[in-house]
């Protein structure tokens, strides 16, 4: 559980952060942000600026898309395991899309999204409101896998709890604390 006084934008970066962190761990092999809100990216683009560029929005919404792909590659089969191939272009946070060209001069010069349009970083519309000690959080769920004992990846978890390390917002503390039914809980805060 990650909680503190922070936006639930920055909040939901720092627990992605965290989810990453843990997931390159080889024991674990799952991890997923849980009572959290969908992600919602708005982007608002003005009809006089689409008029200025001879741009629709069907035009601007393909060049989004191309610019936004996550195709499956197949796999590769080790000792190890079968490990996924994937190639990733995808965007997650509306500053990514901001910078996503959308017109292309034939001097090379670029009008970005971000020159047109308005991008809002967001939330979808839901009723999710998940608190920790009276402030904000979000889980992040861990799960065993296949061979994988609960135990394994809960004294694995543990360990990585010591050196997980986020971008720490200056402005209040953030605190990281790890519950699971057989184990102690441990907490550490980020100041």
């Amino acid at each position: 559980m990650l909680s503190g006084d922070q936006s639930d934008t920055t909040l939901r970066e720092l627990a992605e952060q965290l989810r990453t962190q843990i997931i390159t761990d080889p024991a674990v092999t799952q991890a997923d942000l849980s009572e959290v809100s969908d992600l919602q990216i708005s982007i608002e683009v003005p009809q006089e600026k689409l008029r200025a560029h001879n741009l629709t929005l069907d035009q601007v919404a393909q060049r989004l898309a191309a610019a936004s792909v996550d195709v499956p590659g197949g796999g590769v089969k080790a000792e190890s395991g079968e490990i996924l191939v994937r190639m990733k272009e995808r965007r997650d946070y509306g500053r990514d899309f901001a910078r996503t060209p959308i017109v292309t001069g034939s001097d090379g010069t670029q009008v970005l999204l971000e020159d047109i349009a308005t991008v809002i970083d967001g939330f979808a519309d839901n009723d999710i409101i998940t608190t920790y000690n009276g402030q904000s959080a979000i889980r992040i769920d861990v799960y065993r896998v296949g061979d994988q004992t609960p135990i394994g990846v809960s004294d694995s978890v543990k360990k990585l709890s010591l050196n997980l390390n986020v971008d720490c917002p200056a402005t209040s503390p953030l605190m990281w604390s790890m519950i699971c039914p057989k184990c102690m809980p441990s907490a550490w805060t980020c100041s």
